[in-house]
């Protein structure tokens, strides 16, 4: 059974052997299409997180960061 609680901020999770399989597939996908970390703030902009950011053209990405 999965557990959650949270202290100070941040929330720990038990999670079953199969869900933590899942979880951790689930976050290298996300991270292999995010790619390298953003260097400037256009590239923070690319994924909605500026002032002047713009709708990403990448579809995925334009789903997980909506305006």
């Amino acid at each position: 059974m999965t557990r959650a609680r949270g202290e100070a901020g941040k929330v720990r999770v038990k999670l079953e052997p199969q869900e933590s399989a899942l979880v951790r597939v689930l976050m290298e996908q996300l991270l292999e299409l995010l790619g390298d970390g953003p260097d400037t703030d256009d590239d923070l902009a690319a994924v909605g997180i500026s002032e002047k950011a713009t709708k990403p053209d990448d579809p995925v990405l334009a789903r997980l960061f909506p305006d």
